[in-house]
């Protein structure tokens, strides 16, 4: 039972845009001319060329469904979400919101943030039971952001409930393809359990927590680093108990241990999908209210609302495929 989940469970990687590592370049392109011509000296060269730049990334567990025949990559929303981008777009249109007001004179409703940011760079963190080195094909999940948000192929669920879906066949069947000649299994719709749940029931997860699922790191040409994960790592299950559940809430706890890397995760009972993790609990420490710690303690979405986030996909598919929006 536990080799079936492992073959379903995919360790996700997220990047910022190519476009940023662009301005890089051009940033110090341009400290180089400096320096050349003395405008500035070795010193502030050195500073300045260390300033304002990381390589953003997300990791997070997903798991491989397939439903009606077409298959999907499930995960918690916030691995998916770019809040980077959000923020730099939200602060880019309320600077033409403002500028556009005092011109023209004329009222227009302030801009909102955009909750549906989506990285543009998905990819997968090689296995350690694959070769040794970079996957040759280095499939990535790319343009999901292109288009109409009704007719994309991912859905996101509100922050609060905090679900994605990825359609791998809507616009990455390729994607799709490769995970199966590597071995990957996807889990039936059919296998997502809903009720009969209760306080006390066992439960396990397994997932790509980042403290004990990275094993080592390949030797990357910078060139790729854009299309794949210099990584690789093994799955990584935990066991536990139903500690909290009650009918009127979307979510519930369990006692399980649980870290970064372990959101998007599948929660399992009686060999069937019954929730997602896409939180740990967190304390104060009180000798130190403002700092907090982890505890062993997962928050799980109940699984009627993976179902949900299913249908609402598969209408963006339906519009997708008939070209209604």
């Amino acid at each position: 039972m536990y080799d079936k989940w492992k073959k379903a469970v995919i360790h996700l990687e997220c990047a910022m845009d190519i476009e940023k590592i662009h301005e890089k370049i051009l940033r110090d392109y341009e400290l180089e001319n400096k320096l050349k011509k003395d405008e500035i000296s070795l010193d502030n060269y050195r500073e300045e060329i260390s300033k304002g730049f990381e390589l953003k990334r997300s990791h997070g567990t997903a798991i491989f469904i397939i439903h009606d025949e077409k298959r999907y990559l499930l995960t918690a929303r916030h691995v998916l979400f770019d809040k980077s981008e959000s923020d730099k777009q939200f602060e880019e249109d309320q600077k033409i919101h403002e500028e556009y007001s005092a011109v023209s004179g004329f009222y227009r409703s302030p801009p909102e943030r955009d909750t549906n940011t989506i990285f543009k760079h998905i990819f997968r963190v090689p296995s350690l039971d694959e070769n040794k080195g970079i996957d040759a094909k280095r499939l990535f999940i790319r343009s999901l952001h292109v288009g109409p948000y009704l007719s994309r192929a991912y859905t996101f669920s509100d922050s609060e409930m905090d679900l994605a879906i990825i359609s791998l066949d809507h616009r990455s069947p390729e994607f799709a393809d490769h995970l199966i000649e590597l071995g990957y299994i996807p889990i039936p719709s059919e296998e997502i359990e809903s009720g009969s749940l209760k306080e006390g029931d066992e439960v396990f997860t397994v997932g790509f927590p980042a403290a004990t699922c990275f094993l080592g790191q390949f030797l990357t040409d910078p060139s790729l680093m854009m299309s794949s994960s210099p990584l690789f790592s093994l799955p990584v299950f935990s066991w536990g108990r139903i500690s909290m559940l009650h009918h009127n809430l979307p979510f519930y706890w369990c006692d399980i241990s649980a870290y970064p890397g372990n959101s998007g995760g599948p929660l399992i009972s009686d060999g069937k999908l019954v929730g997602i993790v896409v939180a740990q609990a967190l304390v104060s420490i009180d000798s130190a209210p403002s700092v907090r710690t982890r505890i062993p303690f997962a928050k799980i979405i109940k699984s009627n609302y993976i179902k949900d986030l299913i249908k609402e996909q598969e209408q963006k598919d339906k519009l997708f495929k008939t070209g209604e929006c």
